[in-house]
């Protein structure tokens, strides 16, 4: 779970920084400031942190598949547990029906 949250946080803070990157990008080509290869670098480090934050992202989802299995697995082994105590129970009862019964 912390994992995972950590994760998320990564990638709100990869999609902002990606953002403000294309925003950054967006001033410097609209209002003609920068050269051609600081915009190219610009460019370039959006791609980066959108990259980043896809990666992020994709870390998220096998967190999240891992935990759902291992979720899965571990109710399976509690409905087993329940069910064996089950017999134990019903075990132990037949035989203190048969005890009583001897003693009658």
């Amino acid at each position: 779970e912390l994992g995972l949250a950590v994760a998320e946080e990564r990638v709100r803070a990869l999609e902002k920084e990606a953002e403000e990157e294309k925003k950054k990008n967006e001033a410097q080509a609209g209002g003609g400031f920068g050269s051609p290869d600081e915009i190219a670098s610009l460019t370039r480090a959006v791609t980066q942190a959108e990259n980043r934050a896809l990666e992020a992202e994709e870390t998220v989802r096998r967190a999240e598949a891992r935990r759902d299995v291992e979720t899965a697995a571990l109710e399976s082994r509690v409905r087993e547990a329940i069910g064996q105590k089950d017999e134990i129970i019903a075990a132990l009862t037949r035989q203190l029906e048969d005890l009583r019964g001897l003693m009658a």
